[in-house]
């Protein structure tokens, strides 16, 4: 609302809230911030592509449940999370909010948030974000 209002001049979004307003001409796309086009909008180029080599920042959803959980209830939430994944109703939706299902295992999960609490780490330590 405050870009729409003329409050603010740009800002950073996930792709579902940004969709419509992009698609309705209410707001100018500049670049995509993962490291790949959108299919939704593959004109766009990616904010890499426009200047800043390596920027790749996506929106990300995963799934954790409390430590000591009987690894058979993991194995079950896993299979039946992916079977729900792989249904067509549920891939269109999320393909319609440039969203993409990506399974792991348990433990490419953790790799994966260890590989991005470093690099948000390294971002916050050198732009000297302190907490408020």
């Amino acid at each position: 609302m405050a870009l729409l209002s003329g409050e603010v001049s740009l800002m950073f979004s996930s792709p579902a809230p940004a969709i419509p307003l992009i698609k309705s001409g209410k707001l100018n796309a500049l670049a995509a911030g993962s490291g790949q086009r959108s299919p939704l909008f593959p004109g766009l180029p990616t904010i890499a592509e426009s200047g800043v080599p390596g920027y790749d920042v996506t929106t990300w959803y995963g799934m954790a449940v409390p430590a000591g959980t009987a690894r058979e209830i993991i194995a079950r939430l896993r299979t039946e999370t992916m079977r729900v994944l792989e249904l067509a109703d549920v891939k269109q939706l999320l393909a319609a909010d440039s969203y993409e299902a990506r399974t792991s295992t348990s433990e490419e999960y953790a790799a994966f948030t260890r590989r991005e609490v470093d690099k948000w780490s390294k971002v916050i330590k050198s732009a000297g974000i302190k907490p408020e």
